[in-house]
């Protein structure tokens, strides 16, 4: 047995010349192929940008890269067949290179299915995470619908389109431009009245597209207002509403004539940047000047009225008032100065007008700093927080 493959390794017994050469390049022109494959881009790696304008010199690279793979096994056996120790030599050379090009392939190609696996139960996870959120924003959706089946009374509005409701629903208005004007029409038309809602169809694929666009986390309620159309005596808030000055109010609660009223001045301090309220025609002590639109109250309490008192909130005693109006007969754990009178707590067509109540930084000599301003103009409240509709007022 050895003196039979030690004749196989003779030389050219078994070949005849011509040909050993011929196996002798073929085997080293597909041996520097592979080598080639070892350091270049191999087939199952993408081709680039650049190989799209080389598609076919490519396509013919890799299909050379390719042949060479799937030749080496059969050549490194013809190289031991045929005998001879240079072409046992190549043989070896042949399936050392082989091996180390097929095994990362393979390697790749096994990672490649693991991680489609891996996708695919991510992606199962995912989906049945956005399923159950869909089940989740549909079930608040009907919850907005049975609240919404009879007017309910607007409390606040959020940004420039969401409005709240009594129980902290909130719905999103369809955009109207320009913003600023649609705010100013709320609250001197909408805000503490009854209004009806009409909420817009929300269809499964909606749910789903919006439970997807939050990562499939279920979204907290106060951060998902639901899209609506807001409806006042029949008439529909919309582009053309809040321009209408002849939008219909509510109207009156009785029709007894208007009770005793009398107007409410409010007054600045230039220095302290402090503002305070009185009766019209009284002058607090101080160097204070008129500024706004004065407002009405009512003398006498009514059944739905509420009082408005006069508070302060000394920022630095005696020199640094800061005074502020609230319906709080405690106003709100601070110094109570005077009851000023009367307001709605509901809007009707004897007390239209809303006073809001606003914080915003004044500058004054004597301190700069966060003050409050109560107005029936909601353009005075222009770059400040709205802090409270504090009632409804004559016009």
């Amino acid at each position: 047995m050895a003196n039979r493959w030690s004749e196989c390794f003779k030389g050219d017994k078994n070949l005849p010349t011509a040909g050993g050469y011929a196996l002798h390049g073929l085997c080293a022109a597909v041996a520097a192929v592979q080598v080639l494959a070892l350091f270049a881009p191999h087939p199952f790696q993408g081709i680039g940008v650049l190989g799209f304008a080389l598609l076919p010199v490519v396509f013919a690279y890799h299909a050379s890269l390719l042949a060479a793979i799937a030749a080496g096994i059969p050549l490194a056996i013809a190289c031991f067949w045929f005998g001879g120790y240079a072409r046992a030599a190549i043989g070896v050379a042949l399936i050392a290179l082989t091996v180390a090009n097929v095994v990362p392939i393979l390697r790749e190609r096994e990672e490649a299915r693991l991680a489609e696996a891996r996708d695919a139960s991510q992606n199962a996870a995912f989906n049945a995470e956005v399923a159950k959120c869909s089940v989740v924003m549909a079930q608040r959706a009907q919850e907005a619908v049975t609240y919404f089946s009879e007017p309910r009374k607007i409390v606040a509005i959020g940004g420039e389109y969401a409005v709240e409701f009594e129980n902290g629903m909130r719905i999103q208005l369809p955009p109207i431009q320009p913003p600023l004007p649609f705010r100013e029409f709320f609250y001197d038309h909408l805000v503490g009245s009854q209004v009806r809602v009409t909420l817009r169809p929300t269809f499964v694929e909606q749910l789903t597209a919006g439970c997807r666009s939050t990562g499939s986390a279920i979204p907290p309620r106060s951060a998902q207002p639901f899209e609506g159309d807001v409806y006042l005596i029949d008439r529909k808030i919309d582009a053309v509403a809040y321009v209408d000055p002849e939008f219909p109010r509510p109207a009156r609660s009785d029709d007894r004539a208007s009770a005793s009223t009398k107007r409410i001045s409010r007054w600045f301090d230039s220095y302290s940047g402090d503002r305070t309220y009185a009766p019209k025609g009284t002058k607090p002590a101080g160097e204070y000047v008129l500024e706004g639109q004065p407002f009405a109250v009512r003398v006498s309490p009514a059944a739905d009225s509420v009082g408005l008192y006069l508070c302060n909130f000394p920022l630095q005693r005696p020199d640094s008032p800061e005074h502020f109006l609230s319906t709080d007969g405690a106003c709100e754990g601070y110094e109570k100065i005077a009851l000023l009178g009367h307001i709605g707590s509901a809007r009707d067509g004897e007390t239209p007008r809303a006073l809001v109540r606003c914080l915003g930084t004044v500058k004054s000599p004597l301190r700069t700093g966060p003050r409050h301003l109560a107005t029936t103009n909601i353009l005075e409240c222009r770059n400040r927080s709205i802090e409270a509709v504090l009632g409804y007022v004559e016009r």
